[in-house]
């Protein structure tokens, strides 16, 4: 459409992060999963997709969370050393309360280079 046509990736993920900053979450996902259509390797746009589907799940759309925990594990395959996949995976299973995934996450970014949050060593206390 016009809104895409002829951007590049780069052009199509600042986009899209305006129209995030500016609470349209619609509109910045269509633009990210443009970007992935010129640039599917781009891990940061699929963590970003992620988040926004975050961004709207609750106790109530458990399928959220899961479509995210989707996105996330995504996002380890194509890229390992993604913190921010690892964390989210590690979210994710906690609100689909599946501790198995949630302690396979953590535990990961406790044995790597990442620093885990209190947050995490919270919800791992739980």
């Amino acid at each position: 459409d016009e809104l895409t046509a002829g951007k590049s990736a780069e052009d199509l993920r600042f986009q899209a992060q305006l129209e995030r900053t500016a609470l349209n979450f619609e509109g910045a996902d269509k633009l990210y999963r443009c970007s992935l259509a010129v640039d599917p390797g781009f891990a940061q746009a699929w963590i970003e997709i992620a988040d926004i589907i975050v961004h709207h799940a609750d106790s109530e759309h458990l399928n959220l969370w899961a479509d995210a925990l989707a996105v996330f594990e995504y996002v380890k395959l194509i890229n390992p050393g993604d913190a921010q996949a690892w964390n989210g995976a590690g979210i994710s299973g906690s609100k689909l309360h599946n501790r198995k995934v949630m302690a396979e996450n953590y535990g990961h970014l406790e044995k790597g280079d990442f620093a885990v949050t209190a947050q995490e060593w919270y919800i791992l206390g739980e």
